[in-house]
């Protein structure tokens, strides 16, 4: 099969100003008799050169938009063409390119920032300007944004748009042939204050409300940036900003310092760049009220730890006396007839004790031993246990003054602190929703909340026996709003602490019987169960 190169001119009858361009498609010639083709706009060339002797052409019109004519070469006239196989790539007119892809707009301020994909027809030649088009509810007319600016690329910025203002834009491409059709109109948008945030909900924590609330339906069309959050009371029935110099991008907060006694309402408001909007709807009225304090005896001995099973039993282990399973009356149902120290429950309801050496012993929530795990060195001596979501453990080593991450399959141990971090202590541990850890370092008179990096988040403590002090740090414990609860040993007190470990009340003191107290847990339903050194259970509402 030979292969012919042909090169067609246009003929001086060609109209003038007339740009052609190549196709970026190909098409297969398809026999002998139609070897080659040549599309222009009207007429075909007037000669042609070749590595054959070609002669003579037929030209047969074809009516589409384009209006195009085909060239056929017939080859010379003493012989048929030659056949050939070869990809023949077709010549078209340039034209005015098609629309391009509707405008998606995003507000910031009062600027529109204005972007389009590029027609999928650009007319044969490249695209070198755009036309940018709004109309708004004032002015129902297309006005042409961009009079005197070009625009060669696929975004532009309307800026000083009017607040309230309902508005709409469109696209229209240009080439060296002229301006193609419009595109498609964007959706409608506009911007202004954003509306009202959903009521409020308010949770109580000692004298601590955790207020959330979702955002408002209508943003106004941009960004919300800030709320404000106010409040007011029973003794002054005036609403009072309480974030006066403080942002919150987010949608909880934290109120502090409630009066006990005193009634309170909290109402959100949203704020974007136009303003602020209107409040939301009162949220329920709340009243800080004493905690609700239940005293139990369980046994005539200090009660280190404890635990509520899925079960609703209480597990706790006793200074110098064998672990023992309660029901939900108090009543005793079994004695494992082992000494225990501390206690943690798994996600799959087993239960995990401590004693004091390099091992964990594994019992079901009815009291029955499944297995040991032997953590690896240089684990020696175990204080405080908890388990992490992954279904690790994490315990406290005495003699290293450690946090480790146990691997509950193998016993391999992972140390996460840094040096100087934590003091030799009969230490209490436990890990919030978060998987936060929360280590009570007892001479150190100090919490530490740190992560599973062993990187320090969050402090609270001093010696003492005034608010942000301790003495003896015990048990500690988290509930479902990250409030943490720290047993004050030797001050004969329990502490709340808000997320942010700053002092929020005391939930338990002296008053209320408590001598010394160790065990301190927060169950799924709420309440906070603590046990002291005289064997007293407290169940405590808050």
């Amino acid at each position: 099969m030979e292969e012919v190169r042909i090169s067609i001119k246009l003929s001086n009858q060609q109209p003038v100003k007339i740009t052609y361009v190549k196709e970026t498609y190909k098409e297969q010639l398809e026999n002998p008799l139609r070897s080659l083709k040549v599309m222009t706009n009207s007429r075909c060339a007037a000669a042609c050169t070749s590595t054959k002797e070609c002669r003579s052409y037929n030209f047969r019109k074809i009516d589409d938009d384009k209006y195009n004519a085909v060239c056929e070469l017939n080859g010379p006239s003493t012989s048929p063409p030659t056949p050939t196989t070869d990809e023949v790539i077709y010549f078209l007119k340039a034209v005015k390119p098609g629309p391009p892809g509707t405008p998606v707009v995003s507000l910031q301020g009062n600027t529109a920032n204005v972007t389009w994909i590029p027609p999928q027809d650009d007319g044969g030649v490249r695209i070198t300007d755009y036309k940018i088009e709004m109309r708004s509810s004032n002015l129902y007319s297309w006005i042409q944004v961009n009079t005197n600016e070009y625009i060669p690329d696929n975004g532009y910025l309307i800026r000083n748009l009017t607040e309230g203002v309902v508005y709409e834009v469109r696209v229209l491409a240009e080439n060296e042939i002229g301006i193609g059709e419009p595109s498609q109109p964007s959706p409608i948008f506009s911007f202004s204050k954003p509306g009202p945030p959903g009521t409020p909900v308010v949770s109580l924590q000692g004298k601590t409300a955790n207020v959330t609330w979702t955002p408002p339906q209508d943003d106004g069309g941009v960004k919300v940036t800030n709320y404000i959050i106010e409040m007011r009371s029973s003794i002054l029935y005036t609403w009072v900003q309480l974030n006066t110099n403080e942002y919150i991008p987010g949608n909880s907060y934290l109120v502090e310092d409630l009066t006990k006694g005193v009634d309170y309402e909290v109402r959100v408001l949203a704020e974007n760049w136009v303003g602020i909007g209107e409040p939301s709807q009162p949220s329920a009225i709340l009243t800080y009220v004493w905690p609700i304090v239940e005293k139990i005896h369980l046994l005539n001995s200090p009660i280190y730890d404890l635990t509520v099973t899925r079960l609703g039993h209480i597990v706790a282990t006793f200074g110098g006396s064998t672990v023992k399973i309660f029901d939900s009356a108090f009543q005793q149902i079994k004695d494992l007839n082992v000494i225990f120290n501390f206690v943690t429950q798994t996600s799959e309801g087993e239960l995990a004790f401590t004693a004091g050496g390099n091992r964990i012993d594994v019992y079901t929530e009815n009291g029955t031993l499944l297995r040991y795990i032997t953590i690896t060195s240089p684990v020696t001596s175990l204080a405080g246990i908890a388990t992490l979501s992954t279904g690790e453990y994490v315990v406290f080593d005495m003699p290293t003054k450690a946090v480790y991450i146990v691997d509950p399959s193998t016993g391999n141990s992972n140390a996460i602190f840094q040096s100087g971090m934590f003091s030799d202590g009969f230490n209490y541990i436990t890990v919030d929703n978060n998987d936060l850890i929360v280590v009570s370092d007892s001479p150190g008179n100090f919490i530490k909340v740190i992560n599973t990096g062993g990187e320090e988040v969050l402090s609270y403590g001093e010696y003492g026996q005034g608010e942000g002090q301790l003495f003896g740090p015990s048990g500690v414990s988290t509930d479902s709003n990250g409030f943490i609860v720290v047993g004050d040993y030797f001050n004969n007190r329990v502490q709340l602490l808000t997320p942010n470990a700053t002092f929020d009340s005391l939930l338990l003191t002296a008053a209320d019987g408590m001598n010394g107290p160790n065990a301190v847990y927060v169950s799924q339903a709420g309440q906070l169960l603590v046990a002291d050194d005289m064997g007293d259970l407290f169940i405590v509402t808050y």
